[in-house]
């Protein structure tokens, strides 16, 4: 029987059932399979609550959801709450529940059609999106074939730059290093670069709770008034500053416009190479190991450790890339990675990062809010102002501009 009716008047039950059955103490997220082409006949004609299958039509994985979430909530009022389910509806995102975008194959054209449909998905205002990165359905000589292992790369770069980044294929060990030594180096460091931005990306998840706001974003949000990016279909903003163009052929080129709307620059994240905006750069080269990248004038982008899981390493010392032609600003958010209402209570902190381009001056402001286990100790700011061959790349510079000792006092930093 579908679940997903039954939750409108029996999701108490329900929910002790899943608990009784598989949900343990400690476990806080859920990955929901039940679609409702499963049972296509009753879920066209049972009636609960005087409604059928038939009028409830998509709303059924919002009722899954909500279920679920409500009663965790009673249960573990602390601790925050996760679902992966292959069906969204309006409201699902107050859940805690994102989107995968179900069992799909292996090809380039597939590939192309991810991109499009993650910005799709995320125009409609759910911010939570993402994909079985190497396709679920996978060739059967996936371990050896030079063209799946070039696709599964470039399938990688692009799902590193979506909000949820994950891996996955049917009858399949997708541990990297099954497929040798250049998808294994080739998607590490990718990897690599995806949890270094850590900072940066869990600032654009407060600003996704607090702001609406989405991360993987279609250049029409950014650039309404530019006709040029209307129907860019693989081409993105991942936040305010990094334009992403992956490649989803089979060669190593491709075409990149570059907007404009402010007299805005674009810096190449590889090579500190500057360019001017309202532009297309045709033919680029984009070696297999890394994807278009683009920063925006102004743009200020935060770098912490090397890390393998979210949590390895406190974010003692960072990396501050300026990206000049532009005045920038972004706010640092931090709290303790636990607690459920750690925004509501007010248990976390922010720092302000402005940059003033006539005057070369970055203000760092005082941290503002306290959470337990924050860090207390002096931290270290490496301050990188962005030039050709200089703060490029995913590895620290190792000749920053400025090194700043924050005790959490406002700072200024003029250069």
């Amino acid at each position: 029987m579908p679940f997903g009716w039954m939750l409108l008047n029996l999701k108490v039950p329900f929910f002790f059932l899943k608990k009784k059955s598989i949900y343990m103490p400690h476990v806080q997220s859920f990955f929901f399979l039940i679609k409702k082409k499963d049972y296509p006949q009753i879920n066209q004609t049972l009636n609960m609550s005087q409604t059928t299958g038939r009028q409830l039509a998509n709303t059924y994985s919002l009722f899954v959801n909500r279920a679920l979430t409500d009663r965790l909530h009673i249960d573990q009022p602390h601790k925050r709450v996760f679902h992966l389910s292959r069906s969204s509806f309006p409201g699902q995102q107050a859940t805690g529940g994102a989107v995968w975008s179900g069992d799909i194959s292996a090809s380039n054209d597939v590939l192309r059609r991810q991109i499009a449909a993650s910005l799709n998905f995320q125009l409609s205002g759910l911010p939570y999106w993402s994909e079985d990165i190497g396709g679920f359905f996978r060739p059967a000589d996936q371990y050896t074939n030079p063209w799946y292992h070039r696709l599964l790369i470039r399938w990688f770069q692009f799902g590193a730059f979506t909000p949820i980044f994950r891996v996955h294929g049917s009858e399949s060990h997708t541990e990297y290093w099954n497929y040798g030594p250049t998808v294994l180096k080739d998607v590490l460091l990718i990897d690599n670069l995806r949890y270094r931005l850590l900072p940066y990306l869990y600032s654009l998840a407060y600003f996704t709770a607090v702001d609406g706001y989405t991360i993987q974003r279609h250049l029409v949000l950014d650039y309404p008034d530019v006709p040029q990016v209307w129907n860019i279909a693989d081409e993105f903003m991942f936040g305010p500053f990094i334009l992403v163009r992956p490649v989803w052929d089979d060669i190593n080129t491709t075409t990149v416009y570059l907007p404009r709307a402010n007299g805005e620059t674009w810096w190449d994240f590889w090579t500190g190479i500057e360019y001017v905006g309202d532009q297309y750069l045709y033919n680029i080269s984009v070696p297999l190991d890394q994807i278009s990248l683009f920063v925006k004038s102004g743009g200020i982008l935060i770098f912490g450790p090397f890390v393998q899981w979210t949590t390895q390493l406190p974010w003692y010392v960072l990396e501050i890339r300026i990206y000049r032609g532009m005045d920038g600003y972004f706010v640092l958010y931090e709290d303790n990675g636990l607690d459920r209402l750690s925004i509501e209570n007010n248990k976390y902190s922010t720092i302000v990062f402005q940059w003033l381009d006539d005057s070369k001056t970055l203000s760092i402001s005082q941290r503002v809010g306290s959470f337990p286990g924050m860090i207390t100790v002096v931290r270290q700011f490496n301050i990188v102002l962005v030039a050709s061959n200089h703060g490029v790349g995913v590895n620290d510079t190792t000749l920053p501009d400025k090194v700043v000792f924050y005790t959490g006092s406002a700072v200024q930093v003029n250069f």
